[in-house]
């Protein structure tokens, strides 16, 4: 029977956990069940689990099957900052930071206004908007739950000031408004996609499929886009792997300047659209 921190620690292990750091996966899973310090856990090898020992086999079985590391520490990182992470929203994937950082990097100059379109738990609005302290987010679901989520890191980071949560459909609550950069992370998986178990069985529906063989909520986006995107402005989609052949003849006819932009294992996943200045900004 398991009972100490030494017990657990000493397997045998799943073999799910060597893809997920092993023994310092484990220590530090066992940490923050027992709040205590991972540097007690080598310290104190017979530190009893007690109650947590049921509660720490339950969590290895949620992430053998699937359960998003995020989702059971309550928290996620990104970029440089921590997140409140759960099943309210998607758990953000390695490719999703890749475009937040990549943004920062295309900006030299602050965008004064951005957009977070379908912002789930907030954390690539509010990371562009702790990177560039002079920008004010707007951050924008359907999910009432989504936006719970998102007010809860808005108020971790203090950003309160300069960021406002929005209640809408894609664009139906921001007539008339203009961005200079809009973002968004919108559902993308056809119905007849395949798809992990574990992220059918945690991970929000609603987030992550859409209709026209994952295309609908795209296009959604980007047909009203040059009346939300300022001049001068750029617009920055995460789609699937495929959508840059099955969106292409679409995008062909929509007059929008765009291009892929590759994902960090070569796949041409981000649609990346730049708005022209206006004449009288160009003299």
């Amino acid at each position: 029977m398991v009972q100490t921190v030494q017990d657990l620690l000493k397997g045998p292990h799943p073999a799910f956990l060597e893809g997920m750091g092993g023994s310092a996966f484990l220590r530090r899973l066992i940490a923050f069940r027992l709040q205590i310090p991972v540097s007690r856990l080598f310290t104190e090898p017979d530190y009893p689990l007690g109650e947590q020992a049921s509660v720490l086999r339950d969590d290895l079985q949620r992430l053998e099957n699937g359960c998003p590391a995020g989702y059971i520490f309550g928290e996620v990182g990104f970029l440089e900052w921590e997140f409140y992470s759960d099943e309210r929203a998607l758990c953000p994937r390695e490719e999703t930071a890749f475009l937040a950082d990549w943004l920062r990097r295309a900006h030299p100059q602050a965008p004064k206004r951005i957009v977070d379109l379908g912002c789930g738990s907030g954390v690539i609005g509010l990371s562009l908007a702790l990177s560039w302290p002079e920008s004010q987010v707007t951050l924008v679901d359907l999910s009432p739950q989504a936006l719970a989520l998102t007010r809860k890191n808005v108020e971790r980071h203090n950003l309160s000031s300069r960021a406002r949560l929005v209640a809408s459909d894609w664009w139906n609550a921001l007539t008339g408004a203009q961005f200079e950069l809009v973002v968004a992370n919108p559902p993308y998986v056809a119905s007849d996609d395949e798809v992990e178990p574990g992220v059918l069985s945690f991970e929000p529906h609603a987030a992550l499929f859409s209709d026209e063989q994952g295309m609908a909520d795209i296009k959604a986006i980007l047909t009203p886009l040059d009346h939300f995107l300022a001049p001068g402005g750029m617009a920055a989609l995460e789609c699937g792997h495929y959508h840059h052949k099955t969106l292409q003849v679409w995008l062909q006819g929509s007059g929008l300047n765009y291009e892929w932009l590759q994902d960090p294992y070569g796949v041409p996943r981000y649609l990346i659209i730049r708005k022209e200045l206006d004449a009288w900004q160009k003299s």
